[in-house]
């Protein structure tokens, strides 16, 4: 009884096909984790040279909304090519 069980239940996993929004919701996922990666890499070079210049509260915005960009970037970024 339960070999049976375990045939139907894998049958109907083996029907399921992926309807086109559900590829399109997986590309844009792993494009926004794929873009978001990169973005976590690059954006420590653009405001490590914040810290160089005058610290004015302008700059200070500035580094800390970069800064806020970074770790939100490598949060969502996370799973990236996680095999």
């Amino acid at each position: 009884m339960e070999s049976a069980t375990q045939l139907e239940s894998n049958a109907t996993t083996n029907n399921h096909v992926d309807s086109p929004v559900d590829e399109l919701v997986s590309r844009s996922i792993g494009a926004i984790r794929f873009a978001s990666f990169w973005l976590a890499v690059a954006l420590p070079f653009v405001y490590m040279p914040l810290l160089v210049i005058d610290m004015t509260p302008l700059t200070a915005m500035a580094f800390f909304g970069l800064f806020c960009a970074n770790i939100i970037a490598l949060i969502v970024g996370h799973g990236h090519n996680n095999r």
